[in-house]
């Protein structure tokens, strides 16, 4: 990042200023008064800022005259605009939470595999979560204090929602989704359904493979997932 500011020096807000006006992709036509007006500096100055991002080879001038020239940011420029904005990015979006929640493998009403098999949500499950669900959910049962805390948190978090839908039978309700990381090995997902028989201790995960025989998982085996960013 000191390369950016030994490079643009003082210009970078002169620089920022141009790729809001459009100078990223094309050129654009404006004047060092009406430039020095958006940036509060002297007609003088604004047009000796202009010169020397040229000579920086960070912007493009031409047709230069005394109405005022066409200007365009270099791909030098633009690079530093790009880490200018990564930086800005890194430090000002806010912090995310991640969990990490264990619980023991009990053996469930076996309604996983029939609702995980129903078209409209395995087609959303591959749109939205990148994977199709293997045909049945993992239950974990949450003995521990921590991992309850941890549960009833990422329970409030915003999920990846998929959609509820209506058959002639009956009505499937939404199921909150969120990603992640089975045993530090699997991607996968807990989803939370709106509608379930299970109490707030049990938490369902789905995966793309059968995670009982990938993990040779039995009943009061301990599993950890971890959310993922």
């Amino acid at each position: 990042m000191k390369k950016v500011w030994k490079k643009a020096s003082d210009y970078v807000p002169l620089l920022i200023l141009l790729s809001e006006i459009g100078a990223t992709k094309n050129f654009v036509r404006t004047s060092s008064k009406k430039i020095a007006e958006v940036t509060a500096v002297s007609q003088q100055t604004a047009s000796r800022h202009l010169k020397q991002l040229e000579e920086e080879g960070l912007i493009i001038r031409k047709n230069v005259d005394k109405t005022g020239q066409a200007l365009l940011i270099t791909k030098e420029g633009l690079r530093i605009l790009s880490e200018i904005y990564a930086v800005l990015g890194r430090t000002l979006q806010p912090e995310r939470e991640t969990f990490e929640i264990s619980g023991y493998v009990i053996t469930g009403l076996g309604e996983g595999a029939y609702y995980m098999t129903r078209e409209p949500y395995v087609q959303q499950f591959t749109e939205k979560l990148s994977f199709k669900p293997w045909p049945g959910t993992l239950n974990l049962k949450l003995d521990e204090i921590e991992d309850l805390k941890n549960f009833i948190k990422l329970r409030a978090k915003t999920p990846i929602i998929i959609k509820g839908f209506k058959t002639k039978e009956r009505i499937f309700g939404d199921v909150d989704c969120h990603p992640v990381k089975i045993n530090e090995k699997v991607d996968g997902t807990i989803i939370i359904p709106t509608r379930t028989h299970h109490n707030s201790k049990i938490m369902e995960v789905v995966a793309p493979i059968n995670l009982r025989e990938k993990f040779k998982l039995k009943d009061g085996m301990k599993v950890t997932v971890k959310t993922i960013l």
